[in-house]
């Protein structure tokens, strides 16, 4: 229990790690009765929110004794509510944590408190902004960016969501300043994932800047560097969606492997669609209807919603080229299927 202790106090002052939920939810559980069976429960949820995954359910948190603790639930309760689009029931939690929050802005700052204010912030920012008052959130957003002894994984969170909350064109040049900030916090604190957040964003400024140089540059970065699968797809995507066709489809290729080995159906269909689309850009219609007929045959048997996606996009093909332009390129691609099967019966 020593172990939990240290993780909690660690957690406490650094913040939960992207990814971290699992292992949180899985104390929570093996500490059932236990008083630190709220902490680790609460880790668990602020893991999911700070991560940006889907909406995780209202979190079942209830004992939490001390007041930085309920402070906290308070935050992840309408951070979950919010994520969740329940705009009707965050209404009410919004009021009473902005009540808690300015008692607790009175009181001694341990820095637990501090922890808990600055997930407090965030949860009122983000609450603001999806109710589109971004004055107020920008202002939040700030205070923990710049808060002393705030976890840096609220600051992180903070600069993140300042870096893209953009209003205009202009806003790049500090866009890319918050997600340096950003960057700096992730590499000093050993945030691999993080880290390649902020490079992922940052390369897309530098490509709305039409710097597809240093784009470039920040995605390589990405890749040299240890972060999760998922984010590393994400780039890949990213990169395959805006690269020149020739060079996107080298990364597809990649990602697409890396998809299947992983089990990856989300990331398949993902390389997938922007595969087609490079194809059509390359001119060469035949491969895009191969490319989505094999996927749609491939996920019918495990994904047939998915399938469903990937069919639609077939058919808005034939809608943007005609139908006798893409019965052309059907034909071509029955061809080319018969090459290939042409080419395995002939190799030895």
């Amino acid at each position: 229990m020593l172990l939990l202790d240290e993780q909690l106090a660690a957690a406490w002052r650094d913040g939960p790690d992207r990814g971290g939920a699992a292992a949180w939810h899985d104390a929570a559980r093996a500490l059932d009765g236990d008083r630190r069976a709220v902490e680790a429960a609460a880790f668990a949820a602020l893991a999911v929110l700070l991560d940006g995954g889907a909406p995780p359910p209202l979190p079942a948190i209830s004992g939490a004794r001390t007041p930085e603790l309920q402070l906290l639930v308070r935050a992840i309760r309408l951070w979950s509510l919010v994520r969740a689009y329940r705009f009707g029931e965050a209404a009410s939690v919004l009021g009473r944590l902005e009540a808690a929050l300015a008692d607790a802005t009175g009181a001694e700052a341990s820095p637990r408190l501090v922890a808990a204010q600055s997930y407090a912030d965030l949860a009122l920012a983000d609450a603001a902004a999806v109710g589109d008052d971004r004055a107020t959130a920008r202002r939040r957003w700030r205070a923990v960016a710049a808060r002393t002894g705030a976890p840096v994984a609220a600051r992180i969170a903070a600069h993140l969501r300042l870096a893209v909350c953009i209003g205009n064109p202009d806003d790049l040049r500090q866009s890319e300043a918050h997600l340096g900030h950003m960057l700096a916090l992730a590499d000093g604190s050993g945030r691999a994932d993080d880290a390649a957040v902020a490079l992922l964003y940052a390369a897309l400024a530098a490509l709305l800047r039409g710097d597809r140089a240093r784009a470039r540059a920040r995605f390589e970065r990405i890749r040299t560097r240890p972060a999760s699968p998922r984010l590393d797809r994400m780039a890949c995507l990213v990169f395959a969606g805006v690269a020149d066709p020739d060079d996107a489809m080298p990364e597809l290729a990649d990602g697409l492997r890396a998809a299947v080995e992983s089990g990856d159906v989300v990331g398949y269909l993902s390389c997938v669609v922007v595969g087609a689309h490079r194809y059509v850009a390359l001119g060469r219609r035949a491969d895009a209807l191969v490319t989505l007929g094999a996927a749609v045959i491939s996920l019918r048997r495990v994904a047939p919603e998915l399938a469903d996606v990937v069919d639609g996009e077939r058919q808005q093909l034939r809608a943007d080229w005609g139908e006798a332009a893409y019965q052309d390129a059907a034909r071509a691609a029955l061809a080319l299927l018969d090459a290939d099967r042409a080419r395995e019966v002939a190799a030895p």
